[in-house]
């Protein structure tokens, strides 16, 4: 594989982040939400409490960006902040109960915004789309394993 061509995937994937979350911005808006906020109240929603460096990792932004999110999260009272029992060094962020009630609202909404992207692709070009991306996730998981 030629550096070109990775490069290409790399700016083929950023491109399409960034207009996903330029549409995301413009549906959640009157929530108050950027997409790192949504991406973290996910994160949390969707799976256990995390420190910030699993956040950081798990949306691939700064730690300096997450934090800065965590704590605007934390004002308006949906994550906070536990320190863990035995390494008191170490603090979790969990969603709260506020967080949860906006679950249904954030995957109404991704769920519009993704059918609104795709609603004139056909089954067969949607079909290509999967298994590029599947195959795509089978090889970064098998390489993040080694």
């Amino acid at each position: 594989m030629t550096n070109k061509k990775i490069i290409m995937i790399f700016e083929l994937f950023r491109n399409i982040n960034r207009a996903i979350n330029k549409r995301i911005d413009c549906r959640l808006g009157c929530l108050r939400f950027n997409p790192t906020d949504i991406y973290i109240m996910i994160q949390l929603i969707n799976g256990e409490k995390k420190t910030l460096k699993e956040l950081s990792i798990g949306i691939g932004l700064a730690n300096s960006t997450v934090s800065e999110a965590v704590d605007r999260l934390e004002k308006e009272g949906l994550v906070k902040r536990e320190r863990d029992t035995v390494d008191k060094r170490r603090v979790f962020i969990y969603a709260t109960e506020k967080a949860f009630s906006y679950k249904k609202e954030f995957e109404d909404k991704n769920l519009k915004i993704l059918q609104d992207i795709l609603k004139d692709i056909s089954d067969e070009d949607l079909n290509c789309i999967l298994n590029g991306l599947t195959k795509l996730n089978d090889i970064v998981k098998e390489r993040s394993e080694l």
